[in-house]
């Protein structure tokens, strides 16, 4: 990809200012760097997640995060401290500090496993070795993962140069939008990544009746919480665009997605959350499929429809994201309904 980065670039969003393509080829060719600290990142707090022990990783994470945003606007602005002078770097400035914060959490948690947390420690790290019947379950449930990763990635990719063709506004406001959306959605996104682990846990523990009651609890709870995140989004949505820029045709766009998305959001849970739990049991391959089906069929098709052809812009293209979610949603609830998720158990615990 670091090779490759700048012809990519070209090729999906050639249609954009040159400034917007020249300042994503340095923020991408900086990033890319940092995508097997992230890997260490997401691998280590699944570990410990899965283990038990949430609290760490929660630490880290929001160490990190202020961290990034020290970092970024120190690099994007620059700063005077007595002789020390550094100059503002703008995009790459913000991508040194995304960097700066990876690689900084990633020597954390790499730390936290070698001297051990309270439930599990890393060991043996010198040795290693294939073991067929640990790497059955992990390809059996990553190979699946990754494919619906970066079939669902690639087409919000494909959006993306949907979106590019509509202009810099339309491009300024997705990203905000999508921002904005990202941090009200805190409480969904914590619950799903909870509904994985509890789930495994329990599947692991043979007591299907239990998993399906903590899944079925935590959707709830995630649908009762984004309603509310959505009622305070569509209220200030508005402002919210005021946070990021003064200017009002991005900021009046930006107000007509949110005021959609605080409707649409109390769907998301059924269309996240409940499949992070069904993965959490091992049901990868109905996921993937789902996923597959939503993305390519419903998003692609009437974003394509509604954004392109019938001229509706980027609330077009985000009104096909809602299908995604209802169809995928509404296949995920019948999957739930019917039990057959409770046929896969990743590894069950073995008494001793």
């Amino acid at each position: 990809m670091a090779v490759l980065r700048k012809p990519i670039i070209a090729g999906l969003f050639g249609s954009a200012e040159y400034e917007v393509v020249n300042n994503a080829n340095v923020y991408f060719g900086i990033t890319l760097l940092t995508y097997p600290l992230i890997t260490l990142d997401l691998i280590s707090n699944g570990i410990l997640r899965g283990a038990g022990d949430s609290k760490t990783p929660m630490k880290i994470s929001i160490f990190m995060n202020i961290l990034n945003v020290i970092f970024t606007y120190l690099f994007i602005h620059g700063f005077n401290i007595g002789v020390i002078r550094f100059p503002a770097l703008g995009v790459m400035g913000a991508a040194l500090g995304i960097a700066a914060a990876r690689t900084t959490g990633a020597v954390i948690i790499l730390i936290v496993l070698l001297r051990g947390s309270k439930v599990i420690k890393l060991n043996k790290i010198r040795r290693f070795k294939l073991n067929k019947e640990l790497l059955k379950p992990i390809f059996g449930i990553g190979i699946p993962a990754s494919i619906e990763s970066l079939m669902f990635n690639g087409g919000k990719l494909i959006l993306q140069v949907f979106i590019v063709s509509m202009g810099t506004a339309a491009l300024a406001a997705n990203t905000i939008a999508n921002s904005a959306a990202n941090f009200m959605n805190i409480p969904g996104n914590s619950l799903a990544i909870a509904a994985t682990a509890l789930v495994g846990r329990y599947m692991g523990r043979d007591d299907t009746d239990e998993a399906a009651s903590c899944l079925s609890y935590t959707v709830k709870l995630s649908t009762i919480l984004l309603a509310v995140v959505g009622g305070i989004t569509f209220i200030f949505s508005t402002h919210i665009g005021y946070l990021f820029t003064n200017n009002k045709e991005i900021i009046n766009i930006v107000s007509h997605i949110l005021k959609v998305n605080g409707i649409a959001i109390i769907i998301w849970p059924i269309s996240f959350v409940l499949p992070s739990g069904l993965k959490g049991a091992g049901d990868v391959k109905y996921t993937l499929a789902t996923s597959l089906i939503g993305m390519w069929i419903f998003r692609m098709a009437f974003g394509y429809i509604l954004g392109i052809s019938l001229h509706f812009g980027l609330i077009g293209i985000w009104f096909g994201m809602y299908t995604d979610w209802l169809v995928r949603g509404t296949l995920y609830v019948i999957r739930f309904k019917k039990g057959k998720w409770k046929n896969h158990v990743v590894i069950k615990r073995v008494s001793a």
